[in-house]
């Protein structure tokens, strides 16, 4: 079991919830990142309303068996809170299902996107990733699925002869 602290840090009228197993590292981490400029939401709003002027409050600990359950535990508190006023860019955890929405909207808008189309051509270019393609295609699973397609496409043009 692992040990994990609750915590919030309180800019302005906005709030940011994160878990930490050691909450002085973790307060000293996010002051760094601000102080260095980080584009992070939480660390723009402690640059603007001052560093000195945000305070780290510890919510609770508790024991866990994973970081799983920790960041479900986050996100729990994360909700409790209105959207407008949470500093939080990304949800601290994600349930399978809605992972894969979100890998899907990804994914979906990625293949929409021209620059992206471009880089993808490039990157099929490079040595190593045609390497990773020869060697993706010649496993036992991949290669029967071509099979399978094969065997259809044939079947395909019979029908229409």
């Amino acid at each position: 079991m692992l040990y994990y602290h609750l915590y919030r840090i309180r800019v302005g009228n906005q709030l940011y919830i994160g878990t930490c197993q050691n909450y002085e590292l973790r307060q000293y981490g996010h002051n760094k990142c601000a102080m260095e400029g980080s584009n992070i939401k939480v660390y723009v709003a402690m640059r603007t309303h001052g560093i000195d002027n945000c305070v780290f409050e510890l919510i609770r600990t508790f024991w866990c068996n994973n970081n799983r359950e920790a960041r479900m535990q986050e996100q729990a508190e994360i909700n409790t809170i209105p959207a407008e006023l949470r500093l939080n860019s990304i949800k601290a955890y994600r349930s399978r299902q809605e992972m894969l929405i979100h890998n899907a909207n990804n994914i979906r808008i990625r293949r929409l996107d021209p620059a992206y189309k471009e880089h993808e051509r490039r990157y099929r270019q490079l040595p190593h990733a045609r390497q990773k393609q020869v060697e993706y295609d010649k496993r036992p699973e991949v290669l029967e699925r071509k099979k399978l397609h094969m065997r259809k496409v044939r079947e395909d043009a019979k029908i229409r002869v």
